[in-house]
């Protein structure tokens, strides 16, 4: 909940859109955008306490975002 907060804050749309329960699945585009706006986030030093998560965020959506054919990124919640 925090990072969907900081996201609103910072006004991280795409972020900010993804409630916590899902799911949500994007394409390789919202999946670069989504590792964008992470990593915005993260250079913000909003939550640095949550660096870790955030950095393993921004890897998987940007592995994602770059993956080959016709992929996509399905984000669930609990």
């Amino acid at each position: 909940m925090r990072i969907l907060e900081a996201a609103e804050h910072e006004g991280f749309t795409l972020l900010a859109s993804l409630d916590r329960y899902g799911p949500h699945e994007l394409d390789k585009a919202s999946a670069r955008r989504l590792a964008d706006e992470v990593t915005r986030l993260r250079a913000s030093a909003a939550l640095p306490d949550l660096d870790e998560d955030l950095t393993a965020i921004a890897e998987v959506a940007s592995w994602c975002g770059r993956a080959t054919d016709d992929s996509w990124l399905r984000i669930e919640g609990p």
